[in-house]
């Protein structure tokens, strides 16, 4: 990937299916991202919405969910450096 290639990683993850669910400020989902391999410990996002659109800049909230665990809820900054839209 080059420099303006966006991806996030969520590292360090537990050994079993994993679903980290991100919301926006309003509380609407705008990305569900899996993990069901347990040998990876990493799910990646390529900050795109469901819909394959950038989100704005802002606080996001995620989630990360996974049987038999606690949820796991913390806050993400994203600060987009051009405002481009793929589609409409």
């Amino acid at each position: 990937p080059d420099q303006r290639d966006r991806l996030i990683k969520f590292a360090g993850l537990p050994p079993v299916d994993v679903t980290v669910e991100i919301y926006n400020l309003v509380g609407e989902r705008i990305r569900t991202l899996t993990k069901d391999k347990p040998e990876d410990s990493e799910v990646h996002w390529d900050v795109l919405t469901e819909n394959g659109l950038p989100p704005a800049s802002g606080v996001y909230i995620y989630r990360i969910l996974s049987p038999g665990l606690s949820p796991k809820t913390g806050k993400l900054a994203l600060f987009i450096d051009r405002e481009r839209l793929r589609q409409f």
